[in-house]
């Protein structure tokens, strides 16, 4: 439903200091000129997936949450959620929740290429028959947001922030 908010006709003035973002600019005195005025803001995390806004959170030990370092762009531990599949002669296919797809036929574990994400646990794209699925124990998606200590390895190569410690890890 379209609801229309009476909005009253504004002078010449008024139009030239009003802002649909609420932010204005202006001089005292003679006046100013500004052109090309871009107005960003600082990225935030959001309370979303597995983090809810009021309750805790607890991270076990030995097991690690994953922030992105650009929470808009990146699908970091608040919304990881896993679906997993299990198979009648006993092996569990899991994925992310966001690339299966189910129909009366099949599920589908999807890849994009492209960005490069989807995929079962090894990034690799299935199409599983249901006749080879075990129904019964096959069960919604849940969210796993942490990470094994065991499951992380390798070794920094670089600190670039703060900038003034930037160097290269030997």
């Amino acid at each position: 439903i379209h609801q229309q908010v009476y909005q009253p006709e504004l002078t010449k003035k008024q139009k030239l200091l009003t802002s649909p973002t609420g932010l204005f600019f202006g001089a005292v005195g003679s006046g100013a000129f500004f052109w090309d005025i871009n107005l960003s803001r600082d990225i935030y995390y959001v309370a979303e997936g597995v983090l809810q806004e009021g309750e805790s959170f607890r991270i076990e030990p030995n097991k690690y949450f994953m922030m992105g370092d650009n929470v808009h762009n990146s699908k970091d531990s608040r919304k990881w959620k896993k679906q997993t599949i299990p198979l009648k002669n006993g092996p569990v296919v899991e994925c992310d929740a966001d690339y299966y797809a189910k129909d009366n036929r099949q599920i589908k574990i999807l890849r994009d290429w492209q960005k490069n994400k989807g995929g079962d646990v090894w990034g690799v794209e299935r199409v599983i028959s249901l006749d080879q699925v075990n129904e019964e124990a096959l069960a919604g998606s849940y969210y796993y947001g942490l990470v094994d200590e065991a499951e992380i390895f390798g070794k920094a190569l670089f600190v670039y922030w703060p900038f003034r410690r930037a160097k290269i890890i030997k």
